[in-house]
């Protein structure tokens, strides 16, 4: 879905302040709070962009990105 951002970000409060501004501006947001969450709703509903944070508890964001592109379901999604 091309108007759809996944916000993935272990901080509460950021993931709801980018949820505001992405929606605000026509943007349908998901948001998780884990990589593992994340690359699972990506999965699901592959979304047209992916905001990830770096720094997440258990499967870090690099890992995440990596996983999402050796996936053909998701390895388009920038």
């Amino acid at each position: 879905m091309a108007n759809t951002i996944l916000v993935i970000d272990d901080d509460a409060t950021l993931r709801k302040y980018l949820d505001y501004i992405l929606s605000q501006r026509g943007y349908q947001v998901m948001t998780s709070a884990t990589g593992d969450e994340g690359i699972a709703m990506a999965k699901a509903n592959p979304p047209g962009l992916v905001l990830c944070d770096v720094l997440l508890p258990g499967i870090q964001g690099f890992e995440v990105c990596r996983q999402l592109k050796a996936d053909p379901v998701t390895e388009g999604i920038p």
